[in-house]
Parts: C-alpha cells; sequence; structure tokens
C-alpha cells in the first residue's frame, strides 16, 4: 500500500478539536469530520512501518473503525470518543501438535493490536520403515520325462538310427577308397601317393623342432638357411653370394683383416676359365683383367691394396721366416711337388692360396704356371700404369710382389671393407 507524505495542517480535510499531548503511545484526536478520505487496512497489524518517509500520513483500520496518523512518536489512533486503555497483548499461541503453528494473540477492546503469537516447533521426522523379509524360495521343477531310448540297425542302404518309433537318421556306407604309398626319394623327403595323386610330402629332417626340406634349407645349430644355389656352407665362416643363382665362399679372419678362403669365381665380360675348361674355374676361380677384377667381389668387398698384402706378408713371415712364408699361406694339396724341399704348404691361417696360373695375350690367350704359381690382382697403380701382383711361388716358398699390365688374367682373392 502506498502511503502519500503531509502535515497535519495540509493534507486532512478535517477538524481537530483536541489534540492530546505529545509522548503516549497512542495520541487521542476527536471530531474528525465524517466526509474526510483516507488510505484503508483491514487490521490494525496491516499498516505499514511507521518510518520518517510516511510521517504525517493517516489510515483508516477497517476491523477497530479508526484512524491512525504516522507521528514521529509511531502510529496514533484519531477517534469522536474517548480511547480507551490499551488491551493487553493476547498470549502466544501454544505449540501446535508435530509442528502446528501456535494461534494469534486476541486482540484487546479498543486498544491496539495484541502481538502475535510466536511460531510453533516442527514436529520430528518419522522413522524409517524396517526391510521386508525374504521371499520364500519358489519350489522345485517337476522331473522331465525319461526319453526315449534309440537303437541301431543295418539295412541295405546302411545303418539306420531308430528312436522309438521314429527313424531319425540312416549312415551310409562310404566309397571303397584309394591303396596309398609311401616313397622315400632318397633326398630327406617321403612322397604320400594315394592312387594315381601324390597327396603331400613329408620331410624326414629336423632342425632343432621344426621340420623342413633339404632340397630348398640346410640347418647349421638349431637355425635354417637358404641353401645357396643347392649348397650348404659355414654361416658362421661364409656366405652366399647371391649372384648368378648363388654361390657360397668360405671367409677367414687374419689379424684384423677378413679375406675370401677361397679364389674369386663370378663370371664378367673379360674373366677366363684357365684354359678355357670350365673345371679349371671350379678348383682354381677364375682369371680376370684388372678391370673387371676390380668391381667383381660381391657388395661390402673389394681389391686388396698393397698394404694389405704386406700386412698378410708379415704375418706369415713372422710364423716361417721370409724364405719360407709361403707354406704358412698355400693350401694343403693342389701345388706340384717338385721335391721335398717344395712341395704344398700347410695353410697356417685358411688362406689357402692356390697356383691358378695366369693368362697373357695372343690367339685365344696364352696360359701358363698352373700348379706351380699363384697370383693375385692388388687395387695398387704404379706410375708406369702397371698393377702390383701378390705372388706364391711353387718352386720357392717365399711370397713377393710383381707388376704386370691390366689386361692380362690373374685371379682375384677379396678383403672385407672395413666400416
Amino acid at each position: 500500500m502506498t502511503i502519500k507524505n503531509s502535515t497535519y495542517a495540509a493534507c486532512l480535510a478535517v477538524s481537530l478539536s483536541l489534540l492530546a499531548a505529545c509522548g503516549d503511545d497512542v495520541t487521542e484526536v476527536t471530531n474528525v469530520e465524517s466526509d474526510a478520505m483516507f488510505d484503508q487496512v483491514e487490521k490494525f497489524k496491516k499498516l505499514p512501518k511507521c518510518e520518517e518517509e510516511i510521517e504525517g500520513s493517516f489510515v483508516y483500520v477497517k476491523d477497530s473503525a479508526k484512524v491512525f496518523a504516522c507521528t514521529s512518536d509511531g502510529w496514533m489512533s484519531l477517534s469522536n470518543g474517548v480511547a480507551g486503555k490499551e488491551g493487553v497483548d493476547g498470549e502466544d499461541g501454544s505449540d501446535g501438535e508435530v509442528g502446528s503453528d501456535g494461534k494469534s494473540g486476541s486482540d484487546g477492546k479498543d486498544g491496539s493490536d495484541g502481538k502475535d503469537g510466536s511460531d510453533g516447533k516442527d514436529g520430528a521426522d518419522g522413522k524409517d520403515g524396517s526391510d521386508g523379509k525374504d521371499g520364500a524360495d519358489g519350489k522345485d521343477g517337476k522331473d522331465g520325462k525319461d526319453g526315449t531310448s534309440c537303437s541301431a540297425e543295418e539295412t541295405e542302404n546302411g545303418i539306420q538310427v531308430k528312436c522309438g518309433d521314429q527313424v531319425v537318421g540312416t549312415l551310409t556306407n562310404g566309397e571303397a577308397g584309394e591303396d596309398c604309398k609311401l616313397k622315400d626319394e632318397g633326398d630327406g623327403r617321403i612322397t604320400l601317393t594315394c592312387g594315381s595323386r601324390t597327396r603331400t610330402t613329408l620331410y624326414k629332417a629336423i632342425c632343432g623342432t621344426t621340420p623342413y626340406d633339404p632340397a630348398q634349407k640346410f640347418c647349421y645349430g638349431v637355425e635354417l638357411y637358404d641353401l645357396c644355389n643347392g649348397y650348404a656352407y659355414n654361416p658362421d665362416k661364409g656366405f652366399c653370394d647371391t649372384r648368378e643363382g648363388g654361390r657360397p665362399y668360405n671367409t677367414v679372419t687374419i689379424g684384423s683383416q677378413t679375406w675370401l678362403a677361397q679364389n674369386l669365381n663370378i663370371e664378367t665380360e673379360n674373366s677366363y676359365c684357365y684354359g678355357n675348361d670350365e673345371e679349371n674355374c671350379e678348383k682354381y676361380g677364375r682369371l680376370y683383367t684388372w678391370e673387371d677384377a676390380s668391381k667383381a667381389c660381391p657388395d661390402g668387398w673389394g681389391l686388396p691394396s698393397q698394404e694389405d698384402f704386406k700386412d698378410l706378408m708379415a704375418m706369415a713371415e713372422e710364423l716361417e721366416g721370409e724364405a719360407n712364408a709361403g707354406l704358412a699361406l698355400k693350401a694343403t694339396s693342389g701345388w706340384d711337388e717338385v721335391d721335398a724341399e717344395y712341395e704344398n704348404g700347410y695353410d697356417a691361417f685358411g688362406f689357402s692360396a692356390l697356383p691358378s696360373g695366369r693368362r697373357t695375350l695372343g690367339g685365344s690367350g696364352n696360359y701358363g704356371d698352373l700348379g706351380e704359381r699363384g697370383y693375385y690382382w692388388s687395387s695398387t697403380k704404379n706410375n708406369d700404369g702397371k698393377i702390383v701382383l701378390l705372388v706364391v711361388h711353387g718352386y720357392a716358398n717365399f711370397i713377393g710382389f710383381m707388376n704386370d699390365v691390366p689386361s692380362y688374367g690373374y685371379a682375384v682373392r677379396c678383403i672385407k671393407k672395413r666400416e
């Protein structure tokens, strides 16, 4: 409700015949004209708080049929009669059961309304209900009916299976199978043949716990390796040069050097078998021109330098002295035996030098020194254009160097390139 502010003299169309002395709780004002107009409320307790901003305002309270003015002393009653004494405040309502509000105090007669009673306390929460009991176990189901027994009976079409009065199936006889035979192929393979068809191939070879085909692989230790063009080799002391279908080479480490333990045998445009005989290639390796020899070694290998050969000679001379160092490098067979003094070596390091001979120019090539001397190309070229070769002699036991033109044919012994 909005209360308009005004002064006593300016805003009221009433005649005040008497104004009570200040200081009373409610000052009595008499002789209010009947045509005065005021704001109205239903009950005294509905009056707004009498504060400074509405001081001087008047409000008509319906239930007491009185006009009240907001003064500095609070709300004051205006009436034609003498003001009755203030009514006694009603007692606070008793606390309601389970949290009911207390009743308001009764209004005093012709006096100010009594104070509202205090609210009753809230009732306490009810306790949680107890858990329900577990339901009783269900009853066991009834036993199933007994199954029907089955029987088997041989008929013209096979064996008939019957359960009770019902035939559930017939097992027919299979066709006659073909005779199967095992055949030992002689290379570690056994073939299983049924009729005219070879059904499977069995392998007699086992590497560790793994069966394998000896025609394709070989076992070293407990590891399997592919054959090198049909040949096995020692993987710890050799490798497979996969060119031309594959060729195994043995290797040997002498000091800090690793060499092929046999002469190179890979065909190039300018390489030859001694005397044009293929068997000599298999035994002694091929004879190469220097240009072809320079690029014939497998990947990771190359022609040794003269310094490489000097290191090899020094180790041989340390064993046998300079005059007989050849004995430490020569193979134990293949050399022509001139007499007891000049013969095969004892191959101290496994280098196995062979008397592969040489090829010079003229006609289809002139060959010589097979069985007597071994010549090996180096990568070292002299100022005169000739190439340094290592020579292992058969008619003497020493080792030396010689120079020759690069167009002649000599053997190649590859050395592993250092990383």
